[in-house]
């Protein structure tokens, strides 16, 4: 299932997964075209 951003939730939770092991990341941004609700296939690869 794909979420809100059109990326799957296995992928997202790899994300969030990575982001969280990184000590010094304190929050991230989502940006383009995939914030705004608009992306198509293939955007922002």
């Amino acid at each position: 299932m794909r979420n809100k951003f059109g990326l799957l939730d296995t992928d997202m939770v790899t994300v969030i997964s990575i982001l969280s092991s990184q000590p010094k990341v304190e929050n991230a941004s989502v940006f383009g075209s995939r914030a705004k609700g608009n992306f198509k296939k293939g955007s922002d690869e």
